[in-house]
């Protein structure tokens, strides 16, 4: 899982000044979302958001009713736990992957069937 800051994924919309058409960094308009938001797990307490970048990921598809998997911390142990008892911003300090989960099944997945 790669830790990102939220606001890192929002469009900001600026004026360029009149004079000299650069763009005016000072006041950034209200933007919108990137799709990559889309993909990402967080939580409405947090700054970070953790994108998934396992080739298994793409395969899935949030279903929410009838649900056939959960996602928990992992047990690998390239995992590091102690993370977890970071701030958001010594996690974000790391520039490096640390942050893993596991997607395990709740129920058989029958054939053809999203995750």
């Amino acid at each position: 899982l790669l830790t990102i800051r939220e606001e890192a994924l929002q469009f900001a919309k600026r004026r360029r000044n009149k004079h000299t058409g650069a763009l005016d960094m000072s006041e950034p308009f209200e933007g919108n979302n990137q799709l990559l938001l889309n993909y990402c797990f967080g939580h409405r307490n947090s700054s970070i958001i953790l994108f998934p970048y396992s080739s298994t990921v793409h395969f899935i598809n949030h279903k929410r009713d009838n649900p056939n998997a959960k996602i928990f911390w992992s047990t690998n142990p390239l995992f590091k736990r102690d993370w977890l008892k970071e701030s958001a911003l010594e996690v974000n300090e790391h520039r490096r992957a640390g942050l893993m989960f596991d997607i395990i099944a709740t129920r058989d997945i029958l054939a053809g069937e999203e995750v």
